[in-house]
Parts: C-alpha cells; structure tokens; sequence
C-alpha cells in the first residue's frame, strides 16, 4: 500500500512546493529527513535529522488534520511521497537498524545529550516507545481517508511488544536502554514518563514506572527532576535534562499522568509548579525544582534561552488534562474533567473547538457542557461525548 522507496530526487537543498502552499507543505518539501528545521528566510532546511523528528512529524500532521479535518491532505504527493508515506518514512528514520525492528537512535549527541552519563543511547525507550503511538495515528488517518491500515496496526503491535520483550526490566521497575552489543544500560530520565501519552505502556510497566515518582528520586518541593537524584549521571548544571529541573515543556508530564488516570500524581506535581505562573511572566527553557529559580548561567558554561516556545505546556495540562478535553476525527469531543482539591470549581469559557464555541464548568461532583445554549450535565467520573457536526 505504502512505498518505502527513497525520493525520486534531493530535497536537502529544494524547495518543491507552490506558492500558496501551507507552511506544514513546506515544511514536508525541504528533504524532512535530513534536517529538523526551516530556515525563515528562504526556506531552506537546516539542521541535521534529530531523533524525535519523526513522532514530532506525526503528531504535527495528525492534528492538523484533527483540527482542519482535510482528511485528503495526507494523500497528497511530495517529491515522490504521498504525506502518509512521509510520515511512514520518517517514523521508522533510524540512524540504523532494521524498521521492524527497535531503532537504533544513535549516541547521545543524537537523543538527551546527558552530560554526564552515556547510559541513554542507541536502543532507547523513547523515541522507540513514541513510534507505537505515530503507527496508531498514521493508521487512523489512513482510514479516514479511504485506505487500508491493517497493516499499520500490525506494525504499532509490533513494536508494542519489543519494547515489553527487549527494554522493560521488571527488577527495576524500569525501562532500559540496549546499547550496540545489546548490553541493557540504565538511565533513570524523565523522558520515560513520556510515554504514558503513548499507549504503549502495559498496567504493569505503567505501575512500575510510577513508583519512581517520588521524592527521593524526581520529586522536589518546587517541581520535577529531569533525571532522578539517585542516578550516578546526575549533573546539577545541565538542569534541564540530568539535574535539578526540567525543560519547561516536560511540564506536560501533568497532561500526561490525566490522560493515562493518575489524577492525583498529576496534582501533585500542578501544585509543586504553581509558583512558575505566579513568579515568571514568561517561562525559561530550564526551570528548577530544587528552589524557586531558573537557569541563568553556570561556571560549565550551560546557558539557556530566556524564553521558551514549550510554555504552552502548562495549559495544555489544564485543557487537556484537568479538563479532561479530547477530539476525535470522527467529529466527536470527549469531556471528563477531574477537579483538583486545592479549588471547590473550575471553569472554562469561550473553548473553541471546530466551528463551536463551549464553556465547561465543574465542582467536585458533577459538571456541566455548554454548546449553542444547550446544557448537558454529567457526573464526575462519567465522561461525556458530544459530536458536534451531529
């Protein structure tokens, strides 16, 4: 159904797409996987291919197709591919290795970049783990558009079961890294919460990985640890990634722990952040957890950029998360909202979603729906489904 083929022809360097063209067309023209950006200038890719390029691509054109619901936009052909074959393509993109297989990602320059341990290389949880959701996604958005997708589940099973067979570690409680000999390597990132947004993670191994979310090892009283206190890579300068804070954008491990029903985990760790609403007008790339601070700059050298394009996270874990909001491309929105403890109400007013406009509204028994003056009123726990092209 789908070629794997290479392009007819060398985009590093060409711009095949017309005047008119969305950027996300654009974007797709520029040899996507040879580089991980768009010069603004001229529109020319820059950058080499990084490894969370291709779950990033995929999550991109689902929702875009999600929110405009041009279900034909992925059979559009790009320099030789149609978009769901870019997005094949570039989900199984490895710097080596068989597609149906794991993929080696590489080094650490290619993934974390850890500064002071190498125990997160090549054979990874993540971004493997995220290829399981890109399958599911791609194969969504093939039927939607009239083509067959079994094949595409076939492989997200796949690669569902070699990250339970080859990386879980059920002594640790713990996904591991395999390194080139297939030695098992362990490093204990906050990257691996990522992946209770996935679907890939079993009750089991979902369990186990929570149990690390403690104080002892990521917890702290201002916030998340990129990388647990307990593991021997720990690096208090580079706080972003293996000290004593995180990537403002990891804040998203709040949605994450709603989604997957772990309201109360999820709580925790929103009061532990409130303070960064409260204290910063704009969010840094790397804020702490230790203490109410962010990095400014360090004797090593590590800097981080004052502003960072990943502070929409936060809201996205009330919207999406506390909120309990989730579209669906067949035109339906799932409405389960989980007040938190620390206010007796929430409130939403004026969402848009599609062509709608909903005000939501909760307290710590029931909520209510507001879509073209009509109310509908559930229970907490009882998830409402409206379709609103009905």
């Amino acid at each position: 159904m789908f070629s794997d083929s290479r392009p007819r022809r060398d985009t590093t360097n060409c711009i095949n797409a017309r005047q008119g063209d969305t950027p996300l067309i654009k974007y797709l023209s520029i040899g996507i996987d040879k580089h991980y950006a768009i010069t603004p200038l001229d529109g020319s890719g820059c950058g080499p291919w990084y490894a969370y390029n291709g779950y990033s691509l995929a999550r991109l054109i689902y929702y875009y197709v999600l929110v405009s619901r041009d279900f034909s936009f992925v059979l559009k052909e790009i320099n030789g591919r149609t978009v769901l074959e870019w997005m094949i393509h570039c989900t199984d993109y490895g710097l080596s290795g068989d597609s149906d297989d794991l993929l080696d990602y590489g080094i650490n320059d290619n993934l974390l970049e850890l500064e002071n341990t190498k125990n997160y290389e090549h054979y990874v949880p993540s971004p493997n783990g995220e290829r399981y959701w890109a399958y599911k996604a791609i194969a969504m958005l093939a039927k939607a558009a009239g083509k067959d997708y079994s094949r595409l589940l076939a492989k997200a099973d796949l690669i569902k079961k070699l990250i339970k067979d080859k990386l879980w570690n059920k002594e640790e409680q713990w996904l591991c890294c395999l390194d080139k000999e297939g030695k098992r390597k362990t490093a204990y990132s906050i990257q691996i919460f990522d992946l209770l947004r996935t679907g890939v993670l079993d009750d089991e191994m979902e369990q186990g990985i929570l149990t690390h979310l403690n104080e002892r090892e990521f917890l702290s009283r201002h916030g998340v640890h990129s990388l647990a206190k307990t593991d021997p890579g720990y690096y208090a300068a580079d706080m972003d990634w293996s000290g004593p804070g995180i990537y403002a954008g990891d804040v998203e491990i709040i949605e994450d722990l709603y989604k997957s029903n772990h309201p109360q985990a999820a709580e925790d760790i929103l009061k532990r952040v409130l303070w960064w609403g409260e204290r910063m007008p704009y969010y840094p790339q790397a804020i702490r957890a230790d203490v109410i601070d962010y990095r400014r700059s360090s004797n090593e050298g590590i800097n981080g950029r004052a502003n960072c394009i990943a502070g929409p996270c936060a809201a996205q874990g009330i919207i999406w998360g506390m909120f309990g909001l989730e579209m669906h491309l067949s035109g339906e929105i799932t409405i389960n909202p989980r007040p938190p403890s620390l206010s007796k109400r929430i409130a939403l007013k004026g969402l848009g979603v599609w062509n709608k406009k909903l005000d939501i509204e909760a307290d710590r028994n029931s909520f209510s729906v507001k879509v073209d003056n009509k109310t509908i009123v559930s229970n907490i726990g009882k998830a409402l489904t409206l379709n609103l092209f009905a």
